[in-house]
């Protein structure tokens, strides 16, 4: 079971994804979160292995890893970042088996991974077809984004979903619950500041962990065109006993028409 949101080092490989070094990229146990994620991916977002994939803020593959044998040939898998060196590793050492693998810099300024990026968050258009994915998924990315790159990021997830296609996505989510265990002291993360629309852990480093009320996220995808799929299933992060993975996890979806 995941631990800590923000860990240490990941160590071990997939089959077909040679790892050269340690790498400083998120959770502890690269290939079981990955595999994990695969699960939820199937049971919660419907993912099927003839889906076109887009992965968004791909880091150093730990979820692109298990579908390099999942994917059949019929399907397809993209990805993009901010930090150039994970795509580079990537390209070089993420291959699908059957399914065409494709990764992507995105130069958008980053304090942590790209700080001379080209474009803002809230304005990069996002390099893929309308309509291009059946399945979007977004894993500890809403976690580190402003309210007016949520919104624009919901929009571009929108132009790019074929319809009927699905997103998944992890949040911090603020209700009731969620904000008494805060109270307590339960939280894992210690968010110390209220902005109004957004908490964060660090005034001085807001992206570095943004929890947003559960309401504010409901509207939000409702008024980008989506429909949400309930329930929500709620995380551990702020210190739940009963609880599907370490964040909160939404999937949502586009029109058929």
């Amino acid at each position: 079971m995941i631990q800590k949101l923000f860990e240490r080092l990941l160590k071990r490989p997939e089959r077909s994804v040679q790892m050269p070094r340690p790498i400083e990229a998120g959770f502890k146990d690269y290939e079981a979160v990955g595999q994990e994620f695969l699960g939820h991916f199937q049971k919660l977002g419907g993912l099927r292995a003839d889906h076109a994939v887009l992965d968004i803020g791909c880091g150093y593959g730990r979820m692109a890893s298990p579908l390099v044998r999942f994917l059949t040939d019929q399907g397809s898998y993209c990805g993009f970042d901010t930090d150039a060196e994970a795509v580079a590793w990537c390209r070089k050492h993420v291959n699908g088996e059957g399914a065409p693998f494709r990764f992507d810099h995105l130069d958008v300024a980053n304090r942590h991974y790209n700080r001379d990026g080209v474009y803002a968050g809230d304005a990069v258009e996002f390099p893929y077809a309308d309509g291009q994915f059946d399945f979007v998924f977004l894993c500890s990315v809403f976690t580190h984004l402003l309210p007016a790159t949520v919104d624009h990021y919901l929009e571009e997830i929108h132009r790019a979903l074929k319809p009927g296609g699905s997103c998944f996505g992890t949040f911090l989510l603020l209700n009731g619950e969620s904000r008494a265990l805060i109270a307590e002291g339960r939280s894992k993360i210690p968010l110390c500041q209220d902005r109004g629309d957004y908490m964060t852990n660090d005034p001085d480093d807001p992206e570095r962990g943004i929890a947003y009320p559960e309401r504010d996220i409901r509207q939000r995808i409702s008024q980008a065109g989506f429909t949400l799929i309930e329930p929500i299933h709620y995380g551990l992060w702020c210190g739940r006993k009963e609880f599907l993975s370490y964040q909160d996890i939404a999937v949502f979806r586009k029109s058929e028409i």
